[in-house]
């Protein structure tokens, strides 16, 4: 028993009762039950716009006023029953347009142009009262499109080109030639290269012919221009040819070489 009654004193649940458990009678007139419902009242949606909504679709405007007098003009404006309402009406009662009316002939003219039937009747009219050409050539129609084919044609067009531009006619005077010329001598090896003994020079100069006889003389050139004829068998009467052709066979076995190509000259 005294552990059962230690035990009922630990219980934590017979120890403490629960709030909802107790028997209580609630006031109330009390200050703080008063001051919620003031609160849950002021802090309502629906109540706080109940006013709005029963006021807004109560509104008395004169109807003189101007902004009513302009919102109904302009609601006759841009109605567009309003806006076709005269069309209608003519529609209704109908109309009188006379033939000769400038659009109706408009219309006519519009159509015979369009017209596919129209634009190929004098063609189909023509088509069997043709006169015949004995030939080509005396039918307009065919030599005119002839020489349409012959200003279209590519190779027509291109054949005076083709026979002509390998004919190409320079003057010989002309001032591209002439300089052509002048650099090409300038540029020229054999040109540039003079030879000594080529020269030439005013007959006035009586300085340049002195110096030039004096070349001469002290050429190699003049000096062995006669080696061609050295070591010939020559001899006075009287000699002993014997002493004479020992001197040309020394001579002529490698002490003198003449080039083939010009006998007698030394360069």
């Amino acid at each position: 028993m005294r552990v059962k009654n230690a035990q009922n004193l630990l219980n934590e649940r017979l120890y403490r009762t629960r709030p909802e458990a107790l028997k209580f009678t609630s006031i109330v007139d009390t200050p703080e039950v008063i001051m919620a419902k003031i609160n849950s009242i002021q802090i309502s949606e629906p109540l706080y716009r109940d006013a709005w909504e029963k006021e807004k679709a109560n509104v008395n405007i004169p109807a003189d006023t101007p902004l009513m007098l302009q919102s109904k003009i302009n609601a006759v404006q841009i109605s567009n029953k309003q806006y076709q309402q005269a069309w209608e009406d003519v529609k209704m009662t109908g109309y009188d347009l006379k033939a000769d009316a400038i659009g109706i002939q408009h219309a006519k003219a519009s159509r015979d142009i369009a017209s596919d039937y129209l634009y190929k009747t004098a063609y189909e009219k023509q088509k069997g009262h043709y006169i015949g050409c004995r030939n080509a050539k005396e039918d307009p129609k065919l030599v005119w499109a002839a020489h349409v084919l012959k200003m279209q044609n590519d190779r027509l067009y291109k054949k005076a080109y083709n026979d002509h531009k390998a004919r190409i006619t320079i003057p010989v005077d002309m001032v591209s030639i002439n300089a052509a010329k002048e650099g090409q001598a300038l540029a020229s090896d054999v040109d540039y290269r003079q030879y000594l003994h080529q020269w030439s020079c005013f007959p006035d100069q009586n300085d340049v012919i002195q110096a030039r006889k004096a070349y001469d003389l002290q050429s190699d050139v003049s000096c062995c221009c006669g080696a061609w004829g050295w070591g010939g068998g020559d001899y006075s009467p009287g000699s002993q040819p014997s002493t004479a052709l020992p001197g040309h066979s020394f001579q002529c076995s490698g002490m003198l070489s003449l080039p083939e190509h010009s006998p007698g000259i030394f360069y």
